[in-house]
């Protein structure tokens, strides 16, 4: 039986508003039971299955409804949804965090911290909720946050990927590589049937993690491969960014089964690749839907950054970005080089 308060906060929530002129009066309605279904049951798991049925809709329609009408994805807005309601509780509640957390519908008490910096960019119950503080916020990377997981860059993998142009693709592949080894953050190398099948891993790969273990596969799913499993555990970090080949197989198993296990799952897009556009698109549509948060190659590499007096990484960020940052590093050796700018490295 839930807590008494949960109970009697219900009533205080009521759907966002949201642009009902973008909206048919039919998909007004179906939205508008979709979201009285998520008020109603914040306290349970919520699947967009049951939001689709609750709306009496199908998945695909569903998933639109709720970009066009809130913004976000079904998902998403379950948890923007309980991170209200947790602000409406927390002055005034009794409960443990822990009952607390269980009682908004998150799973413990570690996944309602994370959710609630997610979304409000300080923890739960701080006292300077409404003030704007210098820091970054949780959702940001850091070196020493996460482990850089790189899957099945291998010939025969690149042979059939058609969604960006090889020579990019190992660029980008070799920026991310460098910038992880530069900050040192753990990074997991995995092939699959590379005796038999794919192939040899890019070799810009061994090149930059020399004699660094390859855990090859005979599984699709990264996830389902013990050994694998056994060094993410060993690692030890439960933030993950993903990169690898295919976009659609490769990543879509292991960032929704990691998604499935409370881990937070990053993915570089444009150190991914598939067999057409719509594979590759779908496939970033459907671990975004499910919490993966996508970015990009330059973006990683200045995010571990992210700050310019950060002396100790400066040439190393700077010399990356101009080797493989496109034209911005071109900029980066111009400034360097007409004007004695200290962008670069030596």
């Amino acid at each position: 039986m839930g807590h008494p308060l949960a109970a009697t906060s219900m009533a205080t929530v009521t759907p966002q508003e949201f642009p009902a002129a973008s909206l048919a009066p039919q998909q007004v309605a179906a939205l508008q039971r979709a979201l009285r279904y998520v008020d109603e049951h914040l306290s349970q798991p919520l699947r967009v299955t049951e939001l689709a049925a609750a709306a009496c809709v199908s998945r695909f329609h569903l998933v639109r409804l709720f970009r066009t009408g809130t913004g976000a994805s079904p998902l998403r807005y379950v948890r923007r949804r309980r991170i209200e309601r947790a602000r409406q509780l927390l002055p005034g509640a009794q409960l443990p965090m822990a009952c607390l957390a269980q009682q908004l519908g998150f799973f413990d008490q570690s996944h309602f911290v994370r959710s609630f910096r997610a979304e409000t960019g300080c923890s739960p119950g701080h006292p300077s909720m409404s003030l704007a503080t210098a820091t970054p916020a949780p959702a940001l990377l850091s070196p020493t946050d996460h482990a850089l997981v790189l899957i099945d860059f291998q010939s025969q993998m690149a042979f059939a990927t058609h969604t960006i142009d090889i020579s990019a693709l190992r660029n980008n592949v070799s920026l991310i590589s460098k910038g992880a080894k530069g900050f040192h953050v753990p990074v997991l190398l995995t092939t699959v049937a590379e005796a038999s099948f794919s192939g040899p891993m890019f070799p810009e790969l061994p090149q930059i993690f020399p004699g660094q273990t390859v855990f090859d596969r005979t599984s699709m799913n990264t996830w389902e491969d013990q050994p694998v499993i056994d060094e993410i555990n060993r690692i030890g970090k439960r933030r993950l960014v993903m990169a690898g080949l295919w976009t659609s197989v490769c990543i879509v198993g292991p960032a929704l089964s990691a998604l499935a296990q409370g881990f937070e799952v990053y993915v570089i897009t444009d150190a991914c690749g598939d067999v057409s556009e719509e594979a590759h698109e779908r496939a970033i549509t459907r671990m975004v839907q499910a919490g993966a948060v996508p970015m990009t190659s330059v973006q990683y590499l200045l995010e571990l950054q992210r700050d310019w007096a950060r002396g100790e990484t400066y040439d190393l960020t700077t010399g990356i970005a101009r080797d493989h940052a496109g034209g911005y590093g071109i900029g980066i050796q111009y400034a360097k080089r007409m004007f004695g700018a200290q962008e670069g490295g030596h």
